[in-house]
């Protein structure tokens, strides 16, 4: 008997594809996972909640923001999946919203009473930090208080432009009966959250206990807005369009171009906007209508925003027990002593990163910014870090009358402005 042929597969067919950003959102929910896995040490949990904002913040900067443009330029759907561009906007909310929900549920109903077990206290809500009351008054008197900047909205004060990324805190005011003259005022008021004080969250003297720094501004906030009674206070966060392309090709100066785009930043269109349940529909609809989006791109969250900082809490608290232990990574031998000079004329050396120390190659460009035999340094940069030693020595390099020369990739996705 003749076999059967085999029916010929059509590559084209929609069906056997999976969405591009789907899959993606799928990879973020595996790393979700981890949190939830009690086989992980709970401050590593920790910080794989913080891994999935971040992940998430930048899915929204550059991913669903291209599919906005692509969308906007009228240009038609070429995916192997078929999906139009609101089929994908409207099934990247839904996935989005679930793991939101998860997130929040991991974050709250396991991870925070479990690190109260061996004494870590994260205290979100505002009255529980009554005991506390007298102690956050000085911090924020003396500390905060002097820096915050309230913009508030009015006749004379038009929507501020508020920045992609910050936590504001939106403020809703009515004056007091005493003060007649305040009626024409301000309604509405912004206070951008200084999170580069002593950081998101604050500790609590000789306690492992940790209060986001928002939360102490709410609790005095009242302080603040002399003549007006506070009638709803409520975090919010913007998040901008963060997909700008350049042109190599078509732009006289490329450095130029790149700063032009980094100080557009902020005024670019909103992407997502989040905020803290209990923000009144009335200033919801206004910051809609300020920055000119839609209702479907905004977020409610059932908790504080910016899990992304959990980073910081990780770093933090001082609990081996509740962390993988570092690895550290090894330095050869040969480095130990002496110049390194001495060591590479002997042999070439290649290296492993992370597994072994970068430290010999910041030995490299210091001593050779030092060293009076050597005449130049020339250089490829990718990404920097805000304090790089290796920034460091060629700046030195160059002051001690070196020709320095680096190659920097100044496009380089969200450290452009660094680079």
């Amino acid at each position: 008997m003749k076999a059967k042929a085999k029916a010929k597969i059509k590559w084209d067919n929609c069906a056997y594809y999976i969405n591009r950003e789907l899959s993606w959102l799928e990879f973020n929910d595996r790393v979700l996972s981890l949190a939830d896995d009690k086989n992980n040490k709970l401050l590593e949990r920790l910080k794989f909640l913080a891994i999935v904002s971040s992940n998430l913040e930048e899915f929204f900067m550059v991913r669903v923001a291209a599919i906005n443009q692509q969308k906007e330029d009228g240009l038609k759907v070429d995916t192997p999946d078929g999906l139009s561009f609101d089929e994908q906007l409207k099934m990247i909310r839904e996935r989005v919203k679930k793991m939101l929900a998860n997130q929040y549920d991991i974050f709250y109903n396991k991870l925070i009473p479990a690190l109260k077990k061996y004494s870590i206290e994260i205290i979100t809500k505002i009255k529980d930090l009554e005991k506390y009351e007298k102690y956050l008054f000085n911090i924020f008197e003396n500390e905060i208080k002097p820096i915050l900047t309230p913009i508030s909205i009015g006749p004379t004060h038009p929507f501020p432009n508020l920045l992609t990324g910050r936590l504001y805190l939106a403020v809703a005011l009515e004056p007091e009966p005493d003060c007649p003259e305040l009626v024409k005022k301000s309604n509405l008021s912004f206070i951008e959250i200084p999170t580069n004080i002593q950081g998101r969250f604050i500790k609590i003297e000789k306690e492992q206990t940790y209060i986001p720094i928002e939360k102490i501004i709410e609790l005095f906030v009242d302080d603040i807005y002399s003549g007006f009674k506070v009638k709803s206070k409520n975090i919010i966060k913007i998040t901008r369009d963060a997909d700008f392309d350049i042109d190599k090709d078509d732009v006289a100066d490329l450095l130029k171009e790149v700063e032009t785009n980094i100080k557009r930043m902020h005024q670019r269109d909103v992407i997502k906007l989040e905020y803290e349940k209990g923000l009144p529909t009335k200033i919801l609809n206004t910051i809609i209508a300020k920055n000119k989006f839609k209702k479907k791109e905004t977020f409610e969250i059932h908790g504080i925003l910016n899990l992304n900082d959990l980073i910081e809490l990780y770093n933090k608290i001082d609990s081996s027990e509740l962390k993988d232990e570092q690895i550290s990574p090894i330095i050869p031998t040969e480095f130990y002593d002496g110049n390194i000079f001495d060591q590479i004329k002997k042999k070439d050396f290649l290296f492993f990163h992370p597994y072994q120390s970068y430290q010999p190659i910041i030995d490299l460009i210091n001593t050779a910014a030092d060293d009076p035999n050597v005449l130049a340094i020339k250089q490829l940069l990718y990404r920097t870090s805000s304090n790089s030693p290796i920034i460091n020595a060629l700046i030195r390099a160059a002051e001690n009358g070196k020709y320095v020369t680096v190659i920097v990739e100044v496009t380089a996705r969200f450290d452009e402005k660094r680079n």
